[in-house]
């Protein structure tokens, strides 16, 4: 049961204005992702951030503006986590477990669960936050697995290491999705995706090493 108004207390140990920005955002991430925007008030979030709806206002002018404050902050947060693209020389079947293993782990990772959900949601309302998710994070994921596949002459079965990299970072993305559906997180989610990943990477090294055009260096 939320506690309507402003007079839910703050938490006994004063906070700075920046850890309650944080505690806001954190709060309207969890929410976003279970009710959406139109079903979260200022009312819940103030409970669950344990503060006064004064200091929500203090910081945000409304809900639609919190969360495009929740998105852009998980955003920076997700970027900064990004795995980076294995280096030139490193074989493609190690190369690409490695990659694979690290990405859906952020995939599977709460924080991406939630900003992913809530774009679902609200991508085709908020255009402007559906392209930021492609170019602050998937397309910088395309770029660098793309280069490294055109480093080892990875072309795969469309001989394109543009479109084969987008595809390999779906597969991850919908990997990651279904084992968030059947309720799978953390180290769980990873354990049961790795066998996968290992198979996924062995095919594509294999359909390399058959493919005399496209011969990995």
């Amino acid at each position: 049961m939320f506690i309507v108004g402003d007079i839910h207390p703050e938490t006994s140990a004063p906070r700075s204005r920046r850890d309650n920005r944080a505690a806001i955002l954190h709060a309207g991430r969890a929410l976003f992702a279970r009710h959406g925007v139109a079903g979260v008030t200022f009312e819940q979030i103030a409970c669950e951030a344990r503060l006064t709806r004064r200091t929500i206002y203090n910081h945000f002018a409304n809900v639609d503006d919190l969360f495009l404050g929740v998105v852009h902050q998980t955003l920076r947060q997700l970027k900064a986590q990004m795995p980076a693209a294995p280096p030139a020389e490193q074989q493609l079947h190690a190369g690409l477990t490695r990659f694979m293993r690290d990405l859906f782990g952020l995939f599977a990772s709460p924080c991406f669960s939630d900003l992913h959900l809530a774009l679902v949601r609200h991508g085709n309302d908020r255009p402007d936050l559906r392209s930021a998710f492609a170019r602050e994070l998937l397309e910088p994921l395309h770029a660098g697995l793309a280069s490294y596949l055109g480093a080892r002459r990875a072309r795969d079965f469309h001989r394109d290491p543009q479109r084969s990299a987008r595809e390999i970072v779906a597969i991850m993305l919908g990997l990651a999705e279904t084992s968030r559906l059947l309720g799978r997180t953390g180290e769980e989610a990873i354990r049961h995706a790795l066998p996968l990943i290992g198979a996924l990477a062995q095919a594509l090294a294999q359909t390399q090493q058959q493919n005399p055009l496209c011969r990995v260096a």
